[in-house]
């Protein structure tokens, strides 16, 4: 909670007194965050942690990766995508 309001702290001040790369920078990720609702940006952290996760188990299966990369994945598809 600290992290986050110092990072907004952060951010605003670079919006409103930083130079303009700074300030184009800060108004971007912004807008970014201000676009996107907390349900999706909650889903994409949790993709993005568990994604590693799905290719080490694909990684280490003694048969090779894509039996393994479907009991994860869950789909065929998606196990191609996790191992190559």
């Amino acid at each position: 909670m600290a992290l986050a309001v110092a990072l907004g702290i952060g951010v605003a001040l670079g919006r409103r007194f930083g130079p303009w790369p700074l300030r184009w920078l800060c108004v971007a990720y912004i807008e970014f965050f201000r676009g996107t609702p907390l349900l999706v940006q909650g889903l994409a952290r949790w993709w993005l942690a568990r994604s590693p996760i799905e290719r080490a188990g694909a990684a280490t299966s003694s048969h090779g990766g894509l039996p393994a990369a479907v009991g994860l994945a869950g789909l065929r598809c998606q196990a191609r995508a996790a191992v190559d």
